[in-house]
């Protein structure tokens, strides 16, 4: 059993092929999605209608901005695309090292594309970083993107659950990109924080509840979404949940604090 923790924005989910501004031969250095899944409503930041993940590995080199390699007259074109009515976008911008000295050009690349994008006429922009240890590249960062076959049919994502937890499958492939490669994911609705680290019978039993109803066809890994608890019950938390999903048949699991 191995788990990861992220604390954030959870993942986020779509449908649809990436465009790309390199040749197939090579990783796409971007992927653009519409956002048409309940899931996806669920966990795009600020309700965007679409999605681009992005490698800004090319544009910053010791602190100093370069845009030179990032073919950005080819993303505006692609973006046309999707320019409907009101439209609303979110940049998932790969951002390849994690020193100090780089956030600053960090912070100036992601407020260009936020400005680019209105200027483009998206009505609401907005952008997160990713932030990368030096072990992983961006062609490691999008692999499920691009190498990794999907284990669950394609077809729709919504919900099951009530007012405890709301359980949906992952069944594309930004879905399982942004949820780490998993095969469902486990929005907690209650609080934990009072719970001193464990999980509540009450959480346990709907959510084994739910995730039997979808009837996976693999169950290789299950994502948890909990509301934000203080930082000496995180760990336990983790703990908890990674021994819930292997009493649940899952291999692996991750946890979002949102």
């Amino acid at each position: 059993m191995r788990w990861n923790i992220a604390i954030g924005v959870a993942a986020a989910v779509s449908a649809g092929l990436p465009f790309s501004a390199q040749a197939q031969t090579t990783t796409p250095s971007y992927f653009i999605y519409p956002v048409t899944t309940e899931l996806q409503r669920q966990v795009i930041p600020h309700r965007a209608d679409v999605v681009v993940i992005m490698d800004t590995t090319a544009a910053i080199n010791d602190g100093k901005i370069s845009l030179d390699g990032l073919n950005l007259d080819r993303l505006r074109k692609d973006l046309l695309e999707y320019k409907k009515g009101n439209a609303r976008m979110h940049f998932n911008l790969f951002f390849k090292g994690v020193e100090e000295r780089e956030r600053r050009a960090q912070d100036l690349l992601r407020y260009a594309f936020i400005g680019a994008a209105h200027d483009q006429g998206f009505s609401k922009v907005t952008a997160f970083g990713t932030w990368s240890n030096d072990d992983i590249g961006w062609p490691e960062f999008v692999d499920t993107l691009t190498n990794k076959k999907p284990r669950q049919p394609k077809g729709d994502e919504g919900a099951k659950g009530d007012d405890v937890v709301k359980v949906f499958p992952v069944r594309s492939e930004l879905s399982r990109f942004l949820t780490r490669d998993a095969d469902c994911v486990v929005f907690v609705i209650d609080s934990l924080a009072k719970e001193n680290g464990k999980i509540p019978d009450r959480i346990r039993d709907a959510t084994a509840k739910y995730v039997a109803e979808l009837k996976l066809t693999h169950k290789k890994g299950i994502s948890f979404s909990i509301q934000l608890v203080e930082g000496d019950i995180k760990g336990p938390l983790v703990t908890e949940c990674g021994q819930f999903a292997m009493d649940l048949g899952f291999e692996r699991c991750t946890v979002t604090f949102r």
